[in-house]
């Protein structure tokens, strides 16, 4: 597949994570993978200044506006939310910065445990129990209702599920209620005599029967091609 046809497969993709980390965000904007950095929006916009006195010096900040307005086509959603999103939590704001940034500026072993409590600024990020409680807060809320105005769009007619163990049941939630027409592709690295358990929790999970998975994870020779 040609660089080329592999950008223009993704642009007019949603996609969701689960995880934290920023693997998804990196593989879209760098250059030497999707290319994607002019095409994507996470719906932060650069904040002008510095949010209060505890963000660290000349490190940009970026703020979460949902209703912003975007020609973007390619749009990423973090349903638990991101290591580098931070909830300030006098104004309830969320704001980014980047992974670089986060790194440098020993947000997580230095900055965040050094606060004086109440703590003024904390991850956003859903850990723990009660995680259909707390997506229901924003940033979460939005991720949410965009994933599932997605699925039961009945123009969208591919749903590929990557490395999730239809586990969460507020997830699995919004899963179910997909058009009837939507054809799934579920892709994870699974031993053999865990498939077919695996399989039907799936199954169960999304309430379709059409399901095509694959257990060799993202380089399984048989996942279709993007322009098959």
């Amino acid at each position: 597949m040609r660089e080329r046809e592999r950008g223009d497969y993704w642009r007019q993709a949603r996609a969701a994570t689960l995880n934290f980390d920023l693997l998804l965000e990196h593989c879209l904007l760098n250059d030497d993978m999707l290319d994607l950095r002019n095409d994507m929006t996470d719906f932060f916009q650069p904040y002008d200044g510095a949010p209060d006195a505890w963000w660290p010096a000349d490190v940009p900040a970026y703020e979460f506006e949902p209703g912003m307005t975007t020609d973007r086509t390619v749009r990423l959603y973090h349903l638990h939310g991101s290591l580098a999103y931070l909830m300030h939590r006098p104004t309830s704001q969320v704001f980014k910065m980047r992974a670089e940034h986060v790194r440098g500026a020993h947000v997580y072993d230095e900055r965040l445990p050094a606060q004086a409590r109440p703590s003024t600024w904390t991850p956003a990020v859903i850990i723990g129990g009660r995680k259909e409680m707390k997506a229901a807060a924003l940033p979460y809320s939005f991720a949410f209702a965009q994933l599932r105005r997605s699925v039961t769009d009945p123009e969208v007619e591919v749903a590929i599920v990557l490395g999730y163990s239809f586990n969460d049941p507020h997830v699995n939630a919004v899963l179910s209620g997909a058009h009837n027409n939507l054809r799934w592709i579920v892709i994870d690295h699974q031993a053999r005599d865990n498939r077919e358990a695996f399989s039907e929790r799936a199954v169960r999970a999304l309430g379709s029967e059409n399901v095509e998975f694959h257990f060799n994870g993202a380089n399984d020779p048989d996942l279709p091609q993007p322009d098959a």
